[in-house]
């Protein structure tokens, strides 16, 4: 891999992290979080999907994403987001 390429691949990769810490930012996560111990991953998948799709469409601008990536970047983030409310439930 040439120097340039390398450099082009760096700057995607942090791109893309910055892309993830801004969907996790807003609306705030332990919100999600607690609504989401409440309702079926199917019910709230769509309106968490379509949520997340506005905000890359508004950092698109500055960090364009591949169709693989954004919806790669989705899936991540849903799964998490599932996860980690999931985990929090069984805590309590």
């Amino acid at each position: 891999m040439d120097r340039n390429t390398h450099e082009a691949s760096r700057e995607e990769v942090d791109g893309l992290r910055r892309g993830r810490a801004k969907v996790f930012q807003a609306p705030p996560r332990e919100w999600i979080e607690e609504r989401l111990t409440r309702v079926k991953r199917e019910d709230a998948e769509p309106e968490i999907r379509s949520l997340i799709l506005g905000l890359l469409e508004r950092e698109g601008q500055s960090t364009p994403l591949s169709l693989f990536e954004r919806d790669a970047l989705i899936t991540d983030v849903l799964h998490e987001i599932f996860l980690t409310a999931h985990q929090r439930a069984d805590d309590f």
